[in-house]
């Protein structure tokens, strides 16, 4: 069975007549006779009754037509899908550089540029679920003050458990510290990817790191946490549920609706 083949059907259907579904089909009328014919011994059924003026639909045909409209829908919505992603790749700007200048000029001035993968709103629908803040913490000492706190100095850089340098997080870091103009001299230590590790790593003493506010709280093991730089250091961020224009699960539009309410 072909797509065309269920084309020919949904035009025949419109029509309710071989002449005309045959010429918008820009196919000569045997030609698109053999194809309906093919599609009903695919289906195992009669799907057009031949003795009524016009053409109608049985029962059968009916239940086809819808699969067929769903079913071509859903191929071109997966063909723009495919060649809005040609297109975008097309779009896409590729640096090249050695390895001394992405590590030392090219992210810094990358985030400087303001440069950023933005989601398009007639592909994507978002709405903000959620607050979060990172906040930059330390262990505490004996006296109750961060080990480690910032900014830092050239002499002494603050030791920095971070996040990985191509992850959201650290990129979300370096532009609040970038845009507020907050001389941080950071020694970075160790990179990881989940927020628990960094924890993990900060409770130990290894150094300080940026954590979401809400694991921040006091814990018996290594000792607590306390703020190792004043609200400026504060880095705030939206918590964004997304999801596609076109989505047509039931589920999820349902759930859309009970949180925009």
């Amino acid at each position: 069975m072909e797509i065309r083949w269920l084309e020919d059907f949904l035009a025949l259907a419109r029509t309710r007549h071989f002449s005309r579904a045959a010429e918008q089909q820009h196919v000569s009328q045997p030609t698109f006779s053999r194809r309906i014919k093919l599609l009903e011994e695919s289906m195992g059924t009669t799907l057009i009754n031949r003795q009524t003026l016009p053409l109608s639909l049985t029962p059968a045909g009916e239940v086809f037509q819808e699969l067929c409209e769903r079913i071509t829908r859903e191929v071109r919505d997966t063909r723009d899908r495919i060649a809005a992603l040609d297109a975008e790749a097309s779009a896409r700007i590729s640096v090249g550089s050695t390895q001394g200048l992405f590590s030392h000029f090219y992210q810094g001035w990358a985030t400087e540029m303001g440069i950023a993968e933005r989601l398009t709103g007639d592909k994507f629908h978002w709405q903000t679920i959620g607050q979060e803040t990172l906040v930059p913490v330390s262990i505490a000492n004996e006296q109750g003050e961060p080990r480690y706190r910032l900014p830092g100095t050239d002499e002494q850089p603050v030791p920095l458990i971070a996040y990985h340098s191509r992850g959201f997080l650290q990129s979300a870091i370096d532009g609040h510290l970038q845009r507020g103009k907050l001389p941080a001299n950071l020694l970075p230590l160790n990179e990881n990817t989940q927020s628990a590790s960094i924890k993990a790593l900060v409770k130990q003493g290894f150094g300080m790191g940026w954590l979401p506010k809400r694991m921040t709280e006091k814990s018996e093991q290594f000792g607590r946490l306390v703020r190792a730089g004043d609200e400026r250091w504060d880095v705030p961020l939206e918590i964004r549920l997304i999801r596609l224009s076109d989505a047509r699960s039931d589920d999820i539009l349902n759930l859309w609706k009970q949180l925009e309410t």
